[in-house]
């Protein structure tokens, strides 16, 4: 079980190390926290994912070691990443495209 101590430690650690996001500085953040068990993970995560969609903002568990209870965590502001990602992808297609017409044409 959760604690309310635990909850607070871990929303005070998204807010230092994720405030550019939280900000609408940066598009998102990368963490790692650790957990003091694999159910605290879990619960903390999805109970922070809950205050942080109404905002637009999306809490991911990228990675887990249960061993450790070492996550590694991904927050971003949806529509910016969204943004970012459509863009990206399709920059980079066009390069490709334009670096395979580069090698393969003639000279």
């Amino acid at each position: 079980m959760i604690t309310i101590k635990q909850h607070q430690i871990f929303e005070a650690e998204i807010v230092r190390q994720c405030a550019p996001t939280l900000a609408g500085i940066k598009i998102a953040n990368l963490f790692t926290y650790t957990f003091s068990c694999n159910e605290e993970c879990f619960n903390a995560i999805s109970s922070v994912r809950k205050i942080l969609s109404d905002k637009s903002i999306y809490i991911e568990l990228l990675k887990y070691n249960i061993i450790s209870h070492r996550a590694l965590l991904l927050v971003t502001e949806k529509t910016a990443f969204r943004k970012h990602y459509v863009i990206t992808k399709h920059k980079i297609f066009l390069e490709n495209k334009a670096l395979s017409r580069l090698l393969l044409t003639k000279k």
